[in-house]
């Protein structure tokens, strides 16, 4: 059997769950990441016989992706911003629109750092740590911190911190009960932002195994994430200091009002790959 008639076998028996190009596209990162492949030789391997051994393994894989498992969880990693990172069902797969975060805020810093002294900075719901990880890496005079409420949760992100060799400071903590230390240059966040409502909506292999707490919050309260961090930036920035969100496209505009009622003098909005709006930044 050769590579691509593989590939051709999970398009077809993932087709009730995912499109076509969807199911291509896993087939390729699992493929590259058993044959240790960049994807320049994973498309030179398409013609190419596979041994036996690959092709069991591809069968019981495929039998667990049909089964909802997300692909990440049965490699044990994922990759954002250039980085390996360890996920597991402790924590939520970083998505492509988070990178689209990530890049703005390394964008905003590369053009309006001045000061001499290291940026402090803070990532609340930090989950596998995707975010502070990605901008210590890339910045690592900042001084990083990253709270979350789940140990399980920053067990996996100190994992990954360790495995990059960034030093950030984990914070185990309701965000309700977080006390500002020190002024800080910037606050980023992908806090959970989806009503519950909206689960009937979403695919089985985030809701059998990604941490509902994560993800939901009540009906009735939508924005409860970003009024308490809002109110966090409100007393915690340095003047002229940036809160970056992650945010649901639903609530944009109400998102921009209430970070307009803390006192930001200026509030952004920008949207992602898809063309939904899906970041903001306010400027203290």
């Amino acid at each position: 059997m050769i590579l691509r008639n593989l590939q051709n076998e999970y398009v077809k028996q993932l087709s009730e769950m995912y499109e076509p190009d969807e199911a291509a596209a896993i087939f390729a990162a699992f493929a590259m990441h058993h044959l240790q492949l960049d994807r320049a030789a994973f498309q030179s391997a398409l013609n190419k016989s596979i041994d036996d051994r690959f092709i069991d393994l591809s069968i019981r894989t495929l039998i667990k992706l049909a089964g909802g498992y997300p692909l990440q969880h049965l490699t044990g990693e994922t990759r954002f911003y250039g980085l390996d990172l360890a996920v597991n069902g402790d924590v939520l797969i970083p998505r492509p629109e988070t990178e689209e975060l990530v890049d703005w805020v390394a964008q905003t810093i590369r053009s309006e750092k001045n000061e001499k002294t290291p940026l402090s900075v803070m990532d609340f719901c930090t989950g596998s740590g995707c975010i502070a990880i990605a901008l210590k890496k890339n910045f690592p005079e900042m001084h990083m911190s990253a709270l979350d409420l789940s140990e399980a949760a920053l067990r996996t992100a100190r994992m990954n911190a360790n495995r990059h060799r960034t030093d950030i400071r984990f914070i185990l903590s309701d965000i309700n009960d977080y006390a500002g230390e020190i002024p800080l240059d910037l606050i980023i966040s992908n806090p959970p932002y989806i009503p519950d409502a909206e689960a009937a909506n979403m695919h089985i292999n985030v809701l059998m195994h990604e941490p509902q707490m994560a993800l939901f919050v009540p009906d009735d309260e939508p924005l409860g994430f970003y009024e308490v961090i809002g109110e966090i930036a409100a007393a915690d920035l340095k003047p002229g200091g940036s809160l970056f969100f992650e945010i649901n496209p639903n609530f944009a505009r109400a998102v921009v009002e209430l970070l307009y009622s803390f006192g930001f003098k200026s509030v952004e909005l920008r949207k992602d790959m898809h063309g939904k709006e899906r970041m903001v930044r306010a400027v203290k």
